[in-house]
């Protein structure tokens, strides 16, 4: 198995973008006590406009690309995390970027939801 991915510097980076997120797969099972390493960081992004046009500049500044991209030519692949447009159709995208490996979902199966985020990631309570 490849070795496990540092989280930290590409964590580092969508923060730094203003990124809202949940992490979600193997590294928020080890966040929650059990160990598994990943290869990977699997996000869910909020769904607003602007946080998508700020995650979309954070993944062309950290050259990402479509991680099936070596079997393709780029004007063969319909669509691309590196565009706040695509991103708001709601797929989900492996990306390779020079931070680690990223997958962005915005959908998951057997979680019924018209905005994961939000359904992950409720506002708090009232006080």
């Amino acid at each position: 198995m490849p070795d496990a991915l540092d989280p930290v510097p590409l964590l580092k980076h969508l923060h730094g973008h203003g990124v809202e997120y949940v992490v979600i797969g193997g590294l928020a099972v080890s966040a929650h006590g059990h160990v598994r390493p990943s290869k990977d960081l699997d996000i869910v992004p909020g769904s607003s406009h602007e946080n998508l046009a700020r995650l979309a500049a954070a993944l062309v500044e950290a050259g990402a690309v479509d991680a099936e991209v070596s079997d393709f030519e780029p004007d063969e692949l319909p669509m691309s995390a590196t565009r706040v447009e695509d991103l708001a159709q709601g797929g989900n995208f492996r990306l390779l970027t020079s931070l680690g490996d990223l997958d962005v979902f915005q959908w998951v199966s057997r979680i019924e939801a018209d905005d994961l985020y939000a359904e992950l990631h409720p506002p708090p309570a009232p006080v």
